[in-house]
């Protein structure tokens, strides 16, 4: 699931950044507890994960000149493994 995945990529970053999880989340002390599977996370986190993707074709539309999802070039990748993306 493409949420899954930028939850993934979000938890990466900032485990490279130097945070880690924990409770209460504590920004001074790079504590967060949000950092964590997605089956863990509370509904409302969640929603706003899946506003996120639901945006994706909005903010592509808006570049000038716009841009759009393509659903095909995805799923050529994965069955070539190789990105069509130079």
């Amino acid at each position: 699931m493409r949420v899954e995945l930028i939850l993934r990529s979000r938890n990466a970053e900032r485990l490279l950044a130097g945070w880690r999880y924990g409770t209460p989340s504590d920004k001074s002390r790079r504590i967060n507890e949000k950092i964590t599977e997605w089956g863990s996370l509370h509904d409302s986190i969640k929603k706003y994960d899946y506003g996120a993707i639901e945006d994706i074709p909005v903010i592509l539309a808006m570049t000038n000149p716009p841009l759009k999802v393509v659903q095909r070039a995805a799923a050529r990748e994965s069955k070539t493994g190789q990105s069509s993306v130079a």
